[in-house]
């Protein structure tokens, strides 16, 4: 052992040797550690790349979604456009905008729950125009009592000059059911009409259906161009026009040239025996002709499509998440005790509480064609929600329930057809009419039965609308071919709207 290094003696001559020794210490040292850093940066290097390869297009990191660019693995701020719809994704997290967005005092934004922007509709009072910047309507305490009663009185007076028994009305304003109107009785003597009050609303009930036959359409259960038969499993033609399809959107249309006939039992039976059918040609704008047997044959074939029951295809796409209470089988409702008897006009019953509470239709999907033609129990508030969602090209209070391509092929006009001596314009089932009730336009549905008289309209630009559902009334008809009772007060709602400035293109104050 060295005890001291003093003592050390080192000849001159072995220098130069201990210094190429320690130089080639020295490399050796400096190529290991290189070698060491080298590898080690070569793995994060390809450990990095490949997270970046592996990110590409939509991921959900953390319970945020982030949008990769595929080419350069980066991820995506600002807006992005895919098809119809439009995302943002923030500068400072990256991550995918939900709710409200602000980018300047001017410019707010509203993204559903998937991050897709809202256009053209209303969500929690905000109304957004088709570009997706938001706008918001005010009206006064005090200016909204004093229309609210004046609405009320025009009702009372209204229905009262037609000899109504009884008179639900809903009111939309900007996509919105803002105010509901009652008069008279639900049942005589002794139940009054309230907003929760269901009325069988004949006719109206062939929107709904066709409201849900498009989203069945968007959920890809049925394709409304195709062959009927392909639900019903065999083939159904006119025999007159054996090379046209019999669907269900040319039944949608009342172009499907099935006949009217009288009953609607035995729909499969009549349908195997060709003998539904007019000689007409399916599709084609001269066989337009209002037809209720067709709407029975379309609802059952929903319910062979679906293999579910009408009410539990219609709670399915709407009522369940919707919070309604409605029936095409008026003995299913949950609260039957809500039902409204039925008057005509006379002062006699058209149908009594004690029959539609006990009518359960069929457990059987394929067989519930009578009760779809006219048979939906709703009330005149919940009906209007369903009216805000075409309204709102398909959305409601944030919520999605038709895609803004099945409104517009149900908002366009196929035909032109005559009304009660009126020309209109035939939509899918919709019909369309300009310069009516004071507005520039209005889409709208009628119907008629048992002493209902019932009437839904809507202004697609303004996104006001109103629905009006009346028992035991004088069944005239005002210039524009509609039950004058439900013509007149919607007339009347209509004009205290724009008097309001509550249109959506007057006096538009942006949201804050």
């Amino acid at each position: 052992m060295i005890k001291n290094l003093k003592n050390i003696h080192i000849e001159k001559k072995h220098i130069p040797i201990l210094v190429c020794f320690s130089l080639l210490l020295l490399c050796i040292v400096f190529i290991m550690s290189g070698l060491y850093y080298s590898k080690n940066t070569s793995t994060q290097e390809v450990m990095t790349e490949q997270a970046l390869v592996t990110n590409s297009g939509w991921v959900t990191e953390g319970g945020k979604t982030y949008y990769y660019n595929p080419d350069t693995h980066q991820k995506h701020t600002g807006w992005l456009v895919e098809g119809e719809d439009k995302y943002y994704f923030s500068p400072q997290t990256h991550a995918m905008v939900k709710g409200l967005l602000k980018l300047s005092d001017k410019e707010w934004f509203y993204f559903d729950q998937d991050g897709r922007m809202y256009r053209d509709c209303t969500v929690d009072n905000y109304v957004i125009h088709k570009s997706g910047l938001i706008t918001k309507k005010i009206m006064s305490d005090e200016k909204r009592q004093l229309h609210q009663e004046q609405l009320q009185q025009a009702v009372d007076s209204i229905s009262a000059s037609y000899g109504a028994d009884g008179v639900s009305v809903a009111v939309i304003e900007n996509g919105a059911v803002t105010d509901t109107f009652q008069y008279g009785y639900a049942v005589k003597p002794n139940t009054p009409m309230t907003d929760d009050t269901k009325i069988r609303i004949a006719s109206i009930s062939k929107v709904v259906l066709s409201m849900i036959g498009f989203s069945m359409r968007d959920t890809g259960v049925v394709t409304l161009e195709s062959s009927i038969g392909d639900y019903w499993g065999f083939e159904i033609k006119n025999p007159s026009y054996p090379n046209h399809t019999i669907s269900l959107s040319n039944i949608f249309t009342h172009t499907s040239s099935i006949s009217d006939l009288g009953s609607y039992q035995g729909i499969e039976d009549k349908l195997r025996r060709n003998i539904v059918f007019r000689n007409t040609q399916p599709s084609h704008p001269a066989s337009c002709s209002y037809c209720n047997f067709a709407f029975a044959v379309a609802g059952a074939t929903l319910e062979k499509a679906g293999g579910k029951v009408i009410d539990d295809l219609a709670d399915e796409a709407f009522f369940n998440h919707l919070g309604v209470d409605a029936s095409f089988i008026s003995g299913k409702l949950k609260d039957t005790s809500l039902l409204a008897q039925l008057y005509y006009a006379d002062g006699s019953t058209g149908r009594d509480v004690g029959y539609l509470s006990s009518y359960k239709g069929s457990n059987t999907p394929g067989e519930n064609g009578t009760s779809v033609v006219g048979s939906l129990c709703i009330s005149a508030q919940d009906m209007a929600k369903l009216v805000c969602i075409l309204a709102n090209n398909g959305a409601y209070e944030g919520t999605r329930y038709l895609t803004p391509k099945s409104v517009r092929e149900m908002e366009t006009p196929y035909c032109e057809t005559d009304y009660h001596g009126v020309k209109v314009k035939q939509c899918m089932p919709l019909k369309y009419n300009t310069n009516i009730y004071g507005e520039k336009e209005l889409y709208f549905h009628t119907g008629s039965a048992y002493g209902v008289y019932s009437l839904f309209t809507y202004n697609p630009k303004t996104r006001n609308g109103v629905v009006v559902i009346t028992t035991g009334a004088s069944g005239a008809q005002d210039q524009y071919g509609i039950y004058a009772i439900c013509g007149d007060i919607s007339n009347a709602i209509y004009s205290a709207l724009r008097n309001a400035d509550t249109s959506y293109d007057q006096n538009l104050v942006l949201a804050k």
